[in-house]
């Protein structure tokens, strides 16, 4: 499932007009990864997901390549 997902943001990326910004707001990142909002607020605060603070932005984005990179480290084979 989550290789479906990975695939795609990937395809979705590819396609998309205009393309996917590289910094997602936490409600874009969590429409893109099918993830809840709350979900990936529990994961910024746990520092299980690396988060961007621009200087003078008081409002933080999640890097794509990270939201990616969250997906793939979290993988496992369910049995």
């Amino acid at each position: 499932m989550q290789t479906q997902i990975i695939e795609q943001l990937t395809t979705e990326r590819k396609r998309t007009k205009p393309p996917i910004p590289e910094l997602l707001s936490i409600s874009y990142a969590a429409k893109l990864s099918g993830l809840g909002r709350n979900s990936l607020a529990y994961f910024i605060k746990h520092k299980k997901l690396p988060v961007v603070k621009l200087p003078g932005y008081n409002r933080i984005k999640i890097h794509y390549n990270d939201l990616i990179d969250f997906i793939n480290s979290n993988k496992y084979v369910h049995r």
